[in-house]
């Protein structure tokens, strides 16, 4: 089990850690202020943040949970349906905690065959720019959400 985390920088969390601040009822007025949004979660419109915040505090490579599926259910154009920080060995953090890709896959998105060739990309800039309207975030909210994360007890 994994209990603490290589950091880039001099943050020290753990995935508990992360999972119980993303989860506390603070965070979402965090979250929400820094957005300037409402009722977003580090989990339903705020997960791209908090995958940068984890990247500041970490290091490690963002990843995007890539569909077919689009808006809408659109399935002419892909669609991100989640980010993630890969932390290496197979192991993915977000504000629910670590996963595998196998949890990703299937216990975060249900039976893969219901998101349409579902898959982990690096989430470049180009990738993040090209969905950005769909799940925007912006420095001033990344720090807000890394300060928090970082800081929680």
């Amino acid at each position: 089990m994994l209990t603490r985390l290589a950091l880039a920088k001099t943050a020290s969390v753990t995935p508990d850690q992360v999972r119980a601040a993303c989860n506390s009822s603070e965070f979402y007025y965090v979250l929400n202020g820094a957005l300037g949004t409402q009722g977003a979660s580090a989990m339903h419109g705020g997960c791209r943040v908090v995958a940068e915040a984890l990247q500041e505090l970490l290091g490690g490579t963002i990843m995007a949970a890539v569909t077919d599926r689009g808006d809408d259910h659109d399935y002419s154009k892909p669609f991100v349906d989640h980010y993630v920080l890969d932390i290496g060995g197979g192991r993915y953090l977000d504000g629910d905690g670590l996963h595998s890709q196998h949890d990703i896959e299937y216990q975060m998105f249900g039976n893969p065959t219901d998101f349409r060739n579902l898959r982990l990309v690096e989430a470049t800039h180009a990738i993040r720019e090209w969905f950005g309207s769909t799940i925007w975030s912006s420095p001033a909210a990344v720090n807000a959400v890394a300060d928090y994360i970082d800081n929680y007890s």
